[in-house]
């Protein structure tokens, strides 16, 4: 697959994903988003459930931590419970650069008419980085080998979502979004509760 470094194409696809969810998924009004910088976003919530899970999520704009520009779009998500001082701590984020750089986690690839967002397994706990090897370690130890691929270099990373024709079921999407949240509240969880100790 090639990468797409066009911030048009980034923005096209950016808006699929925010009209998929607007259209499809409930929404709840608006609610502070907090992050490990400290700065909170006023934004909207949306509800995805499938009879047993049930998260939030919003869409955003973030900037460059130092030149404030504009650099990448972006899917957070949350569960509904998981709040701290009145903030909603986000468990899940899916960026999409504007410009490609291995210095994001998450990238963009096509090929023909698939689009694939990528995964590379850095996460963090509040302000503290956690290897990626740390991430893919656990997904092998808690049965979802099957979830993780190899790039173009053999590197290993995770499809968050594919996107065929310009379009996106929005089922798919809710199972997607679903499953990372949980999957990463977990893992979280078990790294915060080991580094407590």
């Amino acid at each position: 697959m090639n990468k797409i470094d066009d911030r048009e194409k980034i923005r096209i696809l950016f808006e699929l994903l925010e009209n998929t969810i607007k259209e499809k998924f409930k929404y709840v009004g608006k609610r502070k988003w907090g992050n490990p910088s400290g700065n909170q976003q006023e934004l909207d919530v949306y509800e995805i459930e499938d009879g047993v899970n049930k998260i939030w999520l919003s869409t955003t704009e973030w900037c460059n931590a130092s030149s404030g520009e504009i650099n990448r779009c972006c899917i957070i998500t949350t569960l509904p419970d998981y709040n701290r001082r009145n903030t909603l701590g986000q468990i899940f984020e899916m960026n999409m650069p504007y410009h490609f750089s291995k210095l994001f986690n998450t990238r963009v690839y096509e090929e023909g008419n698939e689009v694939e967002i990528r995964n590379y397994g850095k996460f963090t706990i509040g302000r503290r980085g956690l290897k990626k090897q740390y991430f893919f370690d656990y997904l092998r130890e808690n049965g979802f080998e099957d979830e993780i691929k190899y790039d173009e270099e053999g590197k290993e990373y995770i499809s968050v979502i594919k996107i065929k024709d310009n379009n996106i079921n929005s089922q798919y999407l809710k199972y997607r979004l679903i499953k990372w949240t949980n999957l990463l509240k977990e893992f979280k969880d078990y790294y915060r509760k080991l580094f407590e100790h």
